[in-house]
């Protein structure tokens, strides 16, 4: 009887479906009547959770044209928030009511700031790969506000 000695070497690799990530695909798949639904039933289960229609309590800092490829696609609002003056909040992707103006002061899930544009034709909409509607949005971004220098 011959006695030998020998080594293997293997390798495997496993996707593991955490919770989160199951409900996180789940969410993906939802057309907005049904993830609206689904953020309704969550806020009234769980006691911890409020709603929050901001985009921001604040006044009206800059109105200009929203320009994609050279061609200008709506505006671009920007409200500087009352509680944080330091931080500006821009938003894209809209066709601005025609009572807004600089100076302008909106109240959050009150003033009507405007329109959603339809711009799924113009540029690729990176929500409209995982949703069941054409993607369009409003593009939201918060930064921080420019500071005057004084001599």
């Amino acid at each position: 009887m011959a006695l030998s000695q020998r080594l293997d070497l293997r390798q495997s690799q496993a996707l593991v479906m955490t919770p989160q990530l199951q409900q996180a695909i789940k969410l993906l798949q939802l057309s907005n009547l049904e993830l609206s639904a689904f953020i309704e039933t969550e806020l009234e289960e769980n006691p911890l959770l409020e709603r929050d229609d901001t985009p921001v309590d604040g006044a009206v800092v800059g109105l200009t044209p929203y320009v994609l490829n050279g061609r200008t696609y709506g505006e671009r609002i920007e409200i500087q928030p009352s509680d944080a003056p330091s931080l500006v909040v821009s938003l894209t992707n809209l066709r601005i009511d025609p009572s807004l103006s600089v100076g302008s002061t909106v109240a959050s899930a009150t003033s009507k700031l405007g329109t959603v544009l339809q711009l799924s034709g113009v540029e690729r909409q990176a929500l409209a790969r995982v949703t069941q509607d054409a993607g369009d949005h409003v593009a939201v971004t918060v930064h921080t506000s420019a500071t005057l220098a004084t001599p």
